[in-house]
């Protein structure tokens, strides 16, 4: 009895990084009863992640590449999916990967029908009903014209647009960065904002001379101009954005303790060299159809994506 209850009192739990936690604190000297304590405390502490992860997490995704798409044989591919699969096969997860288009994919994660979003910048309406990794890549918004464009030598500053009058065409969701934000209105006023349902239209119209530039992500509007119209494009001076892309679990069907491991693996693989390495295959992929000049390719963080906190 006076062991029993020697071991329960060496079970305190501890606040750290906001995580309960259970510590073995002044156990009865001895080998064997040190041994039972720490028996003890794997008993109590068994954490719910490792229930998840025997079921099995559920990933959503929609089409965007590189990011995210389905290939002709029904298989998701793309970087989001590769470091989704990566990081929770460190973390020891088995993943599910489910194509869901993205507002209905959010109701879902709200509800704790699927467990994982990728590709997600962290905004405050989203951490009501989701926690979010570490950063795992970052992402970045630019002006894209045609290879060959004036605008190239011509557009350093976002100010520029207007004084070369350049006609920018994007689709109606996003987030495009404080100057383009600052000046929407300005830029429809003065006929110089084309709107487009998304990415791959975007690109669409421009090949058709609908516009003279396309506004978007840094990897996916050059992948998607290759691909889909066979287009070479460069990028601008101006960087409109630039934010930290995460992982968004579940706070329904996911406990916190999960995503403590989930930061951990990307910590993980980040040192190891991994996560880098994916990223660069990726940025070699889609920067092979994009025509660089030396000065824009330095900018374009071609070797490394810098951690967001």
């Amino acid at each position: 009895m006076y062991l029993w209850s020697s071991l329960v009192s060496t079970v305190v739990t501890v606040r750290l990084k906001g995580l309960d936690r259970l510590k073995c604190l002044d156990c009865p000297k001895g080998v064997c009863v040190r041994c039972l304590c720490c028996l003890l405390l794997l008993l109590f502490a068994l954490p719910t992640w490792a229930k998840e992860c025997q079921q099995g997490l559920t990933l959503a995704y929609n089409d965007w590449p590189p990011y995210a798409w389905t290939d002709a044989f029904g298989q998701p591919q793309g970087l989001d999916i590769e470091a989704s699969r990566l990081i929770s096969g460190k973390v020891g997860c088995p993943l599910s990967i489910e194509a869901i288009p993205a507002k209905r994919a959010h109701q879902m994660l709200k509800s704790g029908r699927i467990d994982l979003l990728a590709g997600a910048t962290k905004l405050p309406q989203r951490q009501l009903y989701a926690y979010f990794s570490l950063a795992y890549r970052s992402e970045e918004v630019r002006i894209f014209v045609k290879q060959g464009h004036q605008a190239v030598t011509q557009v350093r500053q976002w100010q520029d647009v207007f004084s070369q009058r350049l006609r920018l065409i994007l689709p109606g969701n996003g987030w495009y960065g404080a100057d383009y934000q600052a000046s929407k209105q300005r830029l429809s006023q003065a006929s110089l904002l084309i709107i487009s349902p998304n990415a791959s239209q975007a690109v669409q119209m421009l090949a058709y001379d609908r516009g003279d530039a396309v506004v978007g992500d840094s990897l996916s509007v050059p992948f998607i101009a290759g691909e889909q119209e066979k287009l070479r494009l460069e990028a601008l001076q101006p960087v409109l954005a630039q934010d930290g892309i995460h992982l968004m679990l579940s706070k329904v069907s996911v406990d916190e303790t999960l995503l403590e491991r989930f930061n951990l693996a990307i910590e993980a693989l980040e040192a190891d060299g991994s996560l880098p390495a994916l990223r660069r295959k990726w940025q070699q992929i889609s920067y092979a159809r994009l025509s660089l000049t030396p000065s824009v390719e330095s900018d374009l963080h071609f070797g490394d994506y810098p951690r967001a906190p």
